[in-house]
Parts: C-alpha cells; structure tokens; sequence
C-alpha cells in the first residue's frame, strides 16, 4: 500500500487489529477514536462512554451541554441499529466503529458498521412485504418515527428519532451523514432530506458514515429550541 494510506491505517489503530509485527501495537486502552470492535452484545455504558468522553469532547466540540447528550443520544441508535440489523439467523455480529479528528481541517468523522442481513431486508421482514425494493424499504426506515424495533435491547428507548435528528444537525453544521445498506445509498441533502439510490452492487450489511464541522461558526446559530433535545443518557 502506499505510505500515506498506510500511515492513516496505522494512526486510527486499524493494523494493529489485524498484524503483530513492531509498530502496530495499538494504542494503550484509553481515549483514542480509531478503530473499535464493540462485540456480540451492546454495551451502552462502553459506546456512550466512548462517545461522550472520547469523539464529542469539549476540547473538538463546543456545544450546548443538553444539545451535546442529545446527539450522542442519537448516534447511540444507530449503534442499536447496527445490532439489531447486524443479526443473522437471531445471532448478532456485533459492530464496529472508526472515528478521525483532522485538527488541521477542523472535522470530525465516525463511521458504524455491520455485517448481518441490512437495514433493507430487515425493514421487508418487519412489514412482510418480501417485493419491497431496497431503496422503498430504506425510504421508509429513514422516516421520522418508523422503527422495526428488532434493535431496542431492552432499553427504553423511543426509536426512530436518531437520523432525523442528525440530518438536522448534519445540514446546519454542514456536514455530511451517508448511509450504505444492502444496495441501497442514502445522502442528507441541504434541506435535510435524505436523497435515496441504488447502488449497483449489495452490501451485506450496513455502514453509517458522519462527518460534523468542528468550526463553532457553522452550528451557532442552531435553533435549538424547536428541536426535540431529549438525552437518554
């Protein structure tokens, strides 16, 4: 691989998974946002910890402390997402995550991913209707309020609400939040609408990718009070 591509694998703790040689050590358990594997079964208290302390800091973000649980709220669903439609056979997979702070660049990035049957297939089982296409099927799972609450582990949790409310935050901030399941892509426009295609080739499973804005001038003026600001966590 080229250098600069292998220096980025190295710095977000990707190698260090997957090769034992000096050098891709990994980092020291701590605070870092690179590469995670979340395991088979959700662990709330890691993933909110690790969102709150280390991806949403003060020090990259400086928000509204109610905005700011609130979005770490939402972004927790989509790792309920990614249990939930990364089951195969009743079995999850788990989830994996990568997170990036380009100081120079002033943005954040964070992307979810799962292996197991898709957002998609997993909207057709929840509404029977086996002929639904990929891009209806994700037209519908991105509405406001429309869950298959195959992904609730127990937690009392309204579902629904989490990409809503990125979209929101996404476009004011000018950012970016794109989706990829099964043969479905989904994009946020500026009006905060999600513009849905087919892609030409199936991914089984899903990847969410995010990216916010880390300038406080591009979310200041973020009218917080018609916003549903309401933290789980």
């Amino acid at each position: 691989m080229t250098d600069p591509v292998r220096e980025k694998l190295i710095s977000n703790n990707f190698l260090s998974h997957f090769f034992t040689k000096e050098g891709f050590a990994g980092y020291p358990k701590g605070s870092y946002i690179g590469y995670r594997e979340h395991g088979y079964y959700l662990d709330e208290n890691e993933i909110v910890g690790h969102l709150r302390g280390d991806w949403l800091t003060d020090e990259k973000l400086k928000i509204n402390s109610d905005l700011k649980n609130t979005i770490v709220s939402h972004i927790f669903e989509i790792f309920m997402n990614a249990y939930g439609h990364g089951k195969k056979n009743g079995f999850s997979h788990g989830a994996m995550s990568c997170g990036r702070y380009d100081k120079k660049e002033g943005k954040l990035s964070l992307s979810v991913v799962d292996f197991g049957h898709g957002v998609c297939e997993s909207v057709r089982r929840f509404q029977k209707e086996p002929d639904l296409s990929d891009s209806e099927a994700l037209i519908w799972a991105l509405k406001r309020g429309n869950s298959t609450k195959t992904d609730s582990q127990g937690l009392d949790i309204p579902r629904g609400l989490g990409f809503g409310l990125l979209s929101d935050f996404v476009g004011i901030n000018q950012g970016k939040i794109e989706i990829y399941t099964n043969s479905a892509h989904a994009i946020a426009n500026a009006r905060n609408e999600y513009v849905v295609s087919k892609k030409g080739q199936s991914l089984n499973g899903t990847i969410v990718d995010i990216e916010i804005n880390c300038d406080g001038k591009k979310y200041s003026f973020f009218d917080e009070s018609k916003t549903d600001l309401t933290a789980y966590f």
